[in-house]
């Protein structure tokens, strides 16, 4: 498949059975479980196919590997999104670990301050004030 899969099955009309009649739309709405399950049966199909017979001339379904391409690269597309969202969480996590981390070491350091130190910065800020 040469083209863009998107345009191809667009241009098709292809639709799947699962739980009624979706469109290749639909499948970014589901889950990834859901799509697996889809793939499975398209899967299955597909070994069916497979079996020849002396009187079948052709029994290939090209929207049948249309169908699992697309669902493989739905598929494909949300555990990507999935692992940046994770990886982003995880960086965002760190940066405001970090932040804490040098907050308490400024307030550590603050506390090591003796008194005439920490009137004299008391004063420079009421000044700005």
């Amino acid at each position: 498949m040469d083209r863009n899969i998107f345009e191809v099955a667009t241009r098709q009309k292809v639709r799947f059975d699962f739980r009624g009649s979706l469109s290749v739309e639909d499948l970014w709405d589901l889950t990834l479980e859901r799509l697996d399950m889809i793939y499975a049966g398209l899967s299955e199909q597909a070994k069916l196919q497979e079996v020849k017979h002396l009187m079948d001339t052709s029994r290939t379904d090209d929207g049948l590997a249309l169908r699992m391409a697309l669902v493989q690269r739905v598929f494909n597309v949300k555990v990507e999104e999935r692992n940046a969202r994770v990886t982003r969480e995880q960086t965002r996590a760190e940066y405001e670990r970090l932040l804490d981390i040098k907050a308490r070491k400024q307030d550590a350091a603050l506390e090591g301050l003796g008194e005439e130190e920490l009137d004299a910065k008391i004063a420079e800020i009421l000044e700005k004030l």
